[in-house]
C-alpha cells in the first residue's frame, strides 16, 4: 500500500500543501504553544486552575483535530473525483459531521480496547474490521451504526491489505518522528527551547495530512461510497464520472429488410383478410 502513501504525499506536500498541512498547522499552533508553556503534569494536577486550562485546551485541540481530519477526507475525495472544493466548504463538512465522528472515535476505541483486554487477537481483528468507520461516517451516511456496518462490509477478507496500510503508516510516523527529533536537537543546541518544543507541530500536521489522505484513498479503493456534491466514487484513482452506456450495435445494411412494394403488400392483405376490408382497416393493414 505504499502507492497510496506516495499519492497521499504528493497531494499533501506538493499539490495542495497550503490547505493540507500549512493552514492546519496554524489552526493547531495555539494548542501546541499551550502544551509548551504549561508546566510538568505533576504540577498541573496539583493546581485546579492549571488543570482546568489543560483540560479545556486538550478538549478544544481534540475537536479542532477532528474537524481538520474530516476536512482532509473531503478534500481527498474531491481530488480523486477530479474536482476542486473550497476550503470553507470542506471545513463546513467537518463541522457538520463533528458529533458523529467524535462518537464513532470514542465507541470504536472503547470496543477495540474492551476486545483487547480479553485477548489480543480479537482486538486486532476488530481494529481491522472498524478501520474505515470514521471515513464512512464523514463521507457516507452520518450514522454510527451505518458507519460500523459499512466498515465491516468493506474490510471483509482484507486483513492483508490492512496490515500493509498499518505498516506503511508506522513507517510514515517514524520518518516524521526522526525529522522532528532532528529539528528539536538543532534548536536546543542554539538555546531555543520554546521553538524546539514547537518544532514537532509542522511535522505532525504534515503527517496527519498524509495519513488521512492515504486512508481515504484506501477507503475508496475498498469500494466506499462518498456522497460529496453529487460525487459517488467507487475506487481511488478511477474516473468518477458516471460510466458511459454501451453504444447500440449497428445493423448491417444487407441484413435490414427492404420495404415491401405496394403491390405485394396489397396481395398479402387480400390473401389474409379476403373480401373483408372492414377487418383489415380495423387492424391497420389498410388506410
Amino acid at each position: 500500500m505504499l502507492r497510496l502513501y506516495r499519492r497521499a504525499s504528493v497531494l499533501a506536500l506538493v499539490r495542495q500543501p497550503l490547505h493540507s498541512w500549512m493552514v492546519p498547522f496554524l489552526l493547531l499552533l495555539p494548542f501546541s504553544i499551550l502544551d509548551a508553556v504549561l508546566p510538568e503534569p505533576h504540577v498541573i494536577f496539583r493546581d485546579a486552575r492549571l488543570f482546568l486550562i489543560y483540560a479545556v485546551g486538550g478538549l478544544l485541540g481534540l475537536v479542532m483535530t477532528l474537524i481538520i481530519s474530516a476536512m482532509l477526507r473531503v478534500r481527498c475525495v474531491a481530488e480523486a473525483a477530479g474536482r476542486r472544493v473550497h476550503g470553507l466548504d470542506a471545513y463546513a463538512r467537518g463541522v457538520e459531521r463533528l458529533g458523529v465522528l467524535l462518537v464513532t472515535e470514542i465507541v470504536r476505541t472503547l470496543a477495540i480496547g474492551a476486545a483487547a483486554v480479553f485477548l489480543v487477537i480479537p482486538g486486532v481483528v476488530l481494529s481491522q474490521r472498524l478501520s474505515v468507520a470514521t471515513e464512512s461516517v464523514v463521507l457516507g451516511e452520518p450514522s454510527l451504526a451505518s458507519g460500523f456496518q459499512q466498515s465491516f462490509a468493506l474490510t471483509r477478507r482484507r486483513f492483508g491489505s490492512w496490515v500493509r496500510m498499518v505498516l506503511a503508516a508506522l513507517l510514515a510516523l517514524f520518518v516524521v518522528f526522526a525529522g522532528a527529533v532532528f529539528a528539536y536537537a538543532v534548536l536546543v543546541l542554539f538555546g531555543l527551547e520554546l521553538a524546539a518544543s514547537l518544532a514537532v507541530a509542522p511535522f505532525a500536521a504534515a503527517c496527519l495530512a498524509v495519513v488521512q489522505y492515504a486512508w481515504t484513498y484506501y477507503y475508496l479503493e475498498l469500494g466506499g461510497v462518498a456522497r460529496l456534491a453529487g460525487v459517488e466514487p467507487s475506487a481511488a484513482g478511477q474516473d468518477l464520472e458516471p460510466p458511459l452506456q454501451p453504444a447500440a450495435t449497428p445493423v448491417a445494411p444487407e441484413t435490414m429488410a427492404a420495404p415491401e412494394p405496394p403491390a405485394a403488400r396489397a396481395e398479402t392483405v387480400c390473401a389474409h383478410y379476403g373480401e373483408n376490408p372492414r377487418a383489415a382497416r380495423a387492424d391497420g393493414a389498410i388506410a
